[in-house]
């Protein structure tokens, strides 16, 4: 009975062990993937505002000096929602591929 007690309370640690070594592992991949998606959407913006370069310096600055705040805004909300869109499907397929490869590592690792 003591033995069998004994086993039990290692099956236990071993759990708990196993839990906390899982929990600091999902912790640190967070953090990783974080530096590298923020290194992503950096990237993201400065290619679309290099592409928009020509845009932005003369046509939407213009509208601001000649037109004024009010014009401007409402001229460059599209353009605007565009990136975001464009930032919005990013995230979205960073999280899957995340999702995705944690999944087929953790079925590997058990």
């Amino acid at each position: 009975m003591r033995l069998e007690l004994q086993q039990r309370l290692s099956e236990q640690r071993e759990l708990k062990d196993f839990e906390q070594k899982l929990s600091f592992l999902d912790n640190e991949g967070k953090k990783i993937f974080q530096d590298y998606q923020e290194q992503a959407l950096y990237r993201l913006v400065e290619a679309w505002l290099d592409f928009h370069e020509s845009l932005w310096r003369e046509e939407y600055l213009n509208i601001l000096q000649k037109r004024g705040w009010k014009h401007f805004k409402k001229s460059i909300l599209p353009k605007l929602v565009e990136l975001f869109q464009l930032v919005q499907r990013l995230e979205k397929d960073l999280g899957n591929m995340r999702k995705a490869r944690g999944g087929a590592l953790f079925q590997a690792n058990i």
